[in-house]
């Protein structure tokens, strides 16, 4: 190995220690098996690549598969009479429910319309991938998010129709957010907004072409990958709404996957790729419901929460226009994703885990997407190096318990 390649694998090695201990924040995946760059035909020693996409619009699906708003998602209203119930009735929470005793539940009274933006002005990844003997890699990736909660609007729904609406008023609504961020230890009903880098992923891969003498089929790539994710990502945090973690919420992941392309011809390609990752079950300081009949923005209790996680599943489906005109090639693709129900465990007895496991955010959630690829690369230009750029499209078309956004990138790479 010459000079220049050992610096390299020094430079790499360096890189790793230095990100895995970095404080960061995410919830991509970097390591994206369909916008990557593919691996040139040539001999080479090492990939860098970074990408940057905007979230051009996100919109979430509900528990019936319909559209709505981000805020929405879980529960249509948010309701303020239900989120004192199941506290101690010597507590300051227990004192003011006292206080609506004999209140009335009409489906107006004490609730809440709620919209809002969920904004993602900037996604983006740096990654970096040594190749060995034997065809194995590895692939170091870092991903980078900004993210905006704007336009949050509670609308009550509360009339001054009689004393009981006006009770509710008094006591509740005339001063919602503070009365909710005195009860609810901190807990901020506005907007926020937050940045930094997410879960770092290492993943060490099996990459093979296989030829074929046959008619149509020419070549079979065989793709076999396991990995770490290192919750060195920006957690949820409790105290603001919708505050989704820029990872897996501090929870290790152990990833495992494998995928097959086909080549027909000298450009047609067909492809399918499976991911599976397992999360270890860690502990955060969560939200949790204290009564069956509370919906999930108005949840007022917050204690350390061990969180058994459900495993995330992902199904690739794409085909591909290799170098159909030149430099260039075309990739489309469909994606389904789940993410199984997860379980919770309190630790400590003030509260009911049973009650705190009938969250509607702890269960199974999915989401469609339509992918889209345009790529162009220098490798009939170059003879040590091979640049590449490449735009890119996400085009969500369903779910359930999710949200989701409609995506725009562009993509820089360099073989070595």
């Amino acid at each position: 190995m010459n000079g220049i390649k050992q610096s390299s694998y020094i430079c790499a090695l360096f890189f790793l220690r230095l990100i895995t201990s970095s404080q960061a924040m995410n919830l991509s995946k970097p390591h994206d098996i369909f916008f990557r760059p593919p691996i040139a035909p040539h001999n080479i020693f090492m990939q860098s690549y970074a990408w940057i996409e905007c979230g051009l619009k996100q919109t979430a699906y509900n528990t019936d598969n319909n559209s709505t708003n981000v805020l929405t998602y879980l529960t249509c209203d948010q309701n303020a009479l239900t989120m004192l119930n199941g506290f101690d009735t010597a507590s300051k929470i227990g004192q003011t429910h006292a206080q609506l005793l004999g209140v009335v539940n009409d489906g107006t009274r004490g609730y809440y319309q709620v919209s809002g933006d969920l904004s993602i002005p900037v996604n983006a990844a740096l990654a970096w991938r040594l190749f060995f003997e034997h065809y194995i890699s590895l692939g170091i990736y870092l991903p980078i998010k900004t993210m905006h909660l704007k336009n949050s609007c509670w609308r009550s729904l509360t009339q001054s129709a009689d004393y009981q609406d006006a009770l509710v008023n008094t006591v509740i609504t005339n001063d919602f957010f503070n009365t909710v961020y005195t009860l609810g230890d901190g807990l901020q009903l506005g907007n926020w907004s937050r940045s930094g880098v997410g879960d770092l992923e290492v993943i060490v891969e099996f990459v093979r072409n296989y030829e074929q003498q046959k008619p149509m089929l020419k070549n079979v790539l065989v793709n076999v990958r396991a990995g770490l994710t290192i919750p060195t990502g920006l957690k949820s945090d409790p105290d603001r709404i919708l505050s989704l973690p820029f990872g897996n919420d501090g929870a290790t992941g152990l990833l495992f996957a494998g995928g097959l392309e086909l080549l027909y011809g000298t450009w047609f390609k067909l492809g399918l790729d499976v991911e599976l990752i397992h999360l270890f079950n860690n502990t955060h300081t969560r939200r949790i419901k204290t009564a069956i009949d509370q919906t999930e923005l108005l949840l007022l209790a917050k204690t350390a929460v061990n969180k058994d996680w459900g495993m995330q599943q992902q199904f690739t489906l794409f085909t591909e226009c290799d170098h159909f005109f030149k430099g260039f090639s075309f990739k489309a693709g469909y994606r389904f994703f789940k993410q199984g129900d997860s379980t919770v465990a309190l630790c400590g007895n003030q509260y009911s885990s049973l009650i705190a496991n009938t969250a509607r955010s702890l269960e199974d959630f999915t989401a469609h997407d339509m992918l889209f690829k345009l790529s162009y690369d220098f490798r009939e230009d170059f003879n040590r190096v091979n640049p590449s750029f490449a735009l890119f499209a996400r085009i969500p078309v369903n779910g359930k318990r999710a949200i989701v956004s409609h995506t725009f990138g562009i993509m820089a790479s360099v073989d070595f």
